[in-house]
């Protein structure tokens, strides 16, 4: 098998308690098929099993995670974050109170 493809979406809705009200930043960086994935650039090149130096910088300079941001607001102490993401990628979330 040389690649193996699930079409399908996953959505997560968290409830984050005893949190206090405000503003706060989501930052989210996501690696998948079509971001940051080295994997996915590798077999593009076809699967080189002797990497160069130059193809190594290449694979370097484009497996880069996709960055998105978003503001969220916390009430009645509770923070609501939704996360959509594919079921071949995995996500980095930080998430840091912004003064109003």
């Amino acid at each position: 098998v040389k690649s193996l493809s699930v079409q399908a979406q996953l959505n997560f809705s968290l409830k984050i308690n005893n949190v206090p009200n405000g503003h706060f930043l989501m930052k989210k960086f996501v690696i998948g098929a079509d971001n940051g994935s080295i994997l996915s650039e590798w077999i593009k090149l076809g699967y080189i099993e002797d990497l160069g130096r130059d193809d190594i910088d290449y694979l370097s300079s484009i497996s880069v995670p996709r960055q998105q941001s978003e503001k969220l607001f916390a009430q009645d102490e509770t923070l609501t974050v939704k996360i959509n993401m594919a079921t071949d990628e995995f996500q980095f979330i930080q998430i840091h109170p912004v003064k109003d």
